[in-house]
């Protein structure tokens, strides 16, 4: 079944087992982690490099974190 929309799709997790709930909550905290983070960046008018040079990490990464194909892990 595909599903037009991302909230659609996580309304279909949240139906589902106890799990699949528990890890929709942990995909939403994420997910507001990471609009915070984007939201503060640029209202500082921080680049992704300039970001990604102030803590220490690649451009790439910060672009990675930003799209939610990585998350930081420490």
């Amino acid at each position: 079944m595909k599903y037009n929309t991302w909230e659609n799709f996580k309304n279909k997790i949240r139906n589902e087992s106890q799990e699949s709930k528990q890890l929709m909550s942990e995909a939403d905290f994420l997910t507001d982690i990471l609009e915070a983070i984007i939201d503060k960046r640029t209202e500082m008018h921080l680049s992704q490099r300039d970001l990604a040079k102030k803590i220490g990490v690649s451009p790439s990464t910060i672009g990675m974190y930003e799209s939610g194909k990585r998350f930081p892990t420490h």
